[in-house]
Order: structure tokens, then C-alpha cells, then sequence
């Protein structure tokens, strides 16, 4: 079975990781798509499509890494324009750069996004609702999916992050492993394994919040904000179905994705 290449050596933590992760030092959240199977028992195809962490700190080995090894070719940027002028991405020449944004700061609209708020904190399922209902990240998906069905995977990889590698890239690389055949039961998966890594990222800010005398309902709040949680993409998944009855009908009817680029996809990434 296919295992992704590791640029370095490989710790004992990252040997229990699962083995989609890709392991970097300067790239979190990082992992491989190639080898989830779908319900058809059709495999993705390895180094194709790649999803991460933001890539603003990435050193020229990590950079490497995924352009020999994994045939990094476009860089799909799910952040805000806010989000990449604080941490802009310098990237090489030989990379594709696109900058996607799942929502802009002017396009979220403040009062829905203030309803997801509760003490300062985004509630994150309300949140994962807002985005999926949003006319504005609705036509956002449409250019960021038909991107990724139109990509041409004989010349390289595409990788699609956000700033955890959690929410916004989470629920891409839903829409995607949906259109792919891919269970939800795996979907969920996937999308739970960034807790491998934020698990313990999320603890040690929480406990920064309880050392600066927040209390623990705070505190816990805060964590809550880097996990990844099996009800905020339920929230979301769910609310597409009650609105539009099935998430096929949503790509197609309200995403506006095309059907027959759908099939071409699926043939040129499923092995």
C-alpha cells in the first residue's frame, strides 16, 4: 500500500500518526488525500491532491519537499484578504498561486456572523452553517471546486489550505471526498484527524488562557476554536441536506458545478 514520503526523519509521534500525514517541520496539518477509498472500492490517486495548514513559514526544504516529492504545482489560499496581507505566502516561481478566499471580510455579513459569536468566541457549528449558507461562499465553492475538477493532475499536485488546516480546508476537502465516492463515515475521519496535531496545541492554549486568569468556560471555549469536532461538520452537512435535500444537490444546483466535469474528475483521480 502507498505510503506518503517523509522529508525527514520520522518521530515516534508521527509513526502513530496516520499514514495520509505528511510529515514537515515548518508546515502543520499537512496530509494526502491518495489512498482514501471509496464506496465503490475505487482509491484516490496518491499526490494529487494535498491539504494543510497555512504556508507562511514554510523554509525552503519543506518547500522542496513537496514539489520533488509530491509534485506541488498550484496552492489553492482559502483565507481572507486580511488573513494573507497579515501573513502573506512567498512561494516559488515554479508554484501556482490562487487566492480563494471561502468568505472575504466584506462578504460575510456581520450580523449573521455576530449570531455565531458567544463571548467573544465563534460557536463553531453555527458558524460551519453560516458558511455552507452564505450566497457569497456558495459562489466562492463554485471557483474553488471547479478549480480543483478542472486541475491538470498529469503535470503535479494541488494543495488547498486555510490557517489551521481545520474549518474552511475541512469542509472543501468534504465537498471533494464527496464527489470522489467517499463514505461519510470517512469523511469524517479525515476530517478529524487534524486533532493529531491540534490536539495538543489546543490544550496548551487553553491552559495559557487559565494561566491568564480566564475562567475554565472560557478557556475551554477557547480550545474548542482549534479542534476539529465531529458536530460542526455534521451542522454543516446536515444543513445542506434539509435545504437542498442531498449534498449532490447542492454542488449541482446551487454550487453550479457541471456534471460532466464531475465524471472527468472522478475518472482522472480514482484508480
Amino acid at each position: 500500500m502507498y505510503r506518503p514520503t517523509l522529508c525527514y526523519t520520522v518521530s515516534d509521534k508521527v509513526k502513530n500518526m496516520n499514514s495520509r500525514f505528511i510529515e514537515l517541520k515548518t508546515v502543520s496539518n499537512i496530509r494526502d488525500l491518495g489512498t482514501m477509498t471509496n464506496t465503490e472500492g475505487k482509491t484516490v490517486k496518491p499526490k494529487a491532491l494535498i491539504r494543510s495548514a497555512l504556508l507562511n513559514k514554510a523554509d525552503q526544504n519543506d518547500l522542496n519537499c513537496l514539489i520533488s516529492e509530491y509534485g506541488l504545482r498550484t496552492v489553492i489560499d482559502l483565507r481572507t484578504t486580511r488573513e494573507r496581507n497579515d501573513r502573506p505566502e512567498i512561494l516559488p516561481d515554479t508554484v501556482e498561486y490562487l487566492p480563494l478566499p471561502v468568505f472575504d471580510d466584506d462578504k460575510l455579513g456581520i450580523s449573521d456572523f455576530n449570531f455565531a459569536l458567544e463571548k467573544g468566541l465563534p460557536v463553531m457549528d453555527m458558524l460551519y452553517k453560516l458558511i455552507v449558507s452564505n450566497p457569497s461562499s456558495q459562489e466562492r465553492f463554485h471557483a474553488i471546486l471547479n478549480t480543483i475538477l478542472e486541475y491538470d493532475y498529469d503535470k503535479g499536485s494541488i494543495l488547498w489550505h486555510c490557517t489551521e488546516g481545520k474549518d474552511r480546508c475541512g469542509l472543501v476537502a468534504a465537498l471533494v471526498e464527496h464527489i470522489l465516492g467517499i463514505s461519510e463515515e470517512d469523511i469524517y475521519e479525515d476530517y478529524l484527524l487534524t486533532n493529531v496535531v491540534n490536539g495538543p496545541k489546543a490544550e496548551m492554549i487553553k491552559e495559557k488562557e487559565l494561566a491568564r486568569g480566564r475562567s475554565e468556560e472560557y478557556a475551554e471555549g477557547v480550545k474548542n476554536v482549534f479542534l476539529a469536532k465531529e458536530e460542526y461538520l455534521r451542522a454543516a452537512l446536515d444543513t445542506i441536506k434539509e435545504k437542498h435535500g442531498s449534498l449532490d444537490a447542492y454542488l449541482i444546483d446551487t454550487v453550479g458545478l457541471d456534471e460532466e466535469k464531475i465524471r472527468s474528475f472522478r475518472e482522472r483521480i480514482l484508480e
